[in-house]
């Protein structure tokens, strides 16, 4: 310990850059089968996207996400555009049961892009699901200082996607 140098800490490092995600969820299957059926189709088209900078992944037991760093310099929101008419045109080339993909824009400053992302799935009435979340989690959310926004997202195959947004004047 007292060999390793004394680095600075930020609370809120400035960083410059562009990012667009694609989450999905598959239930029920392995890290695998959405490695190989799922996020590896998507990072492929991510890659040929010519503001695309970096593309990575994880791939985890019934979901899977992938992110790519756009140019600085791109419109983020024609990228954007561009991602999500990829997915369009995939998504029945992928295994059925797959939740149709979200395409999300992180921003470029801290304040700009959600802290937290909650996935709900429900075997139910995706209406009731959306009741008890509204009543139960994003209302109590929406009441804790500091929180700046909680979104309740979309109801998409039975997903519902919460979004947790800090205030950037917040001190952690």
């Amino acid at each position: 310990m007292a060999l390793l140098p004394k680095l600075p800490i930020q609370l809120k490092p400035e960083y410059n850059y562009q990012t667009i995600g694609v989450s999905y969820s598959y239930p029920g299957a392995s890290p695998r089968t959405i490695e190989e059926k799922v996020t590896s189709v998507i990072e492929a088209r991510l890659a040929l996207v010519r503001e695309v900078k970096n593309v990575r992944s994880v791939s985890g037991n019934g979901y899977g996400r992938v992110t790519a760093d756009i140019d600085e310099k791109a419109d983020i929101n024609l990228a954007s555009h561009e991602v999500s008419q990829i997915i369009s045109n995939i998504y029945p080339l992928l295994p059925k049961g797959l939740s149709y993909p979200n395409v999300y824009i992180w921003g470029n400053s801290p304040g700009e892009s959600p802290v937290l992302i909650y996935t709900a799935l429900t075997d139910k009435n995706d209406e009731g699901l959306a009741t008890i979340l509204e009543d139960y989690v994003i209302e109590p959310l929406q009441q804790v200082k500091g929180v700046g926004e909680v979104q309740l997202h979309e109801v998409i195959q039975k997903q519902i996607n919460l979004f947790q947004f800090v205030e950037s004047k917040t001190k952690y």
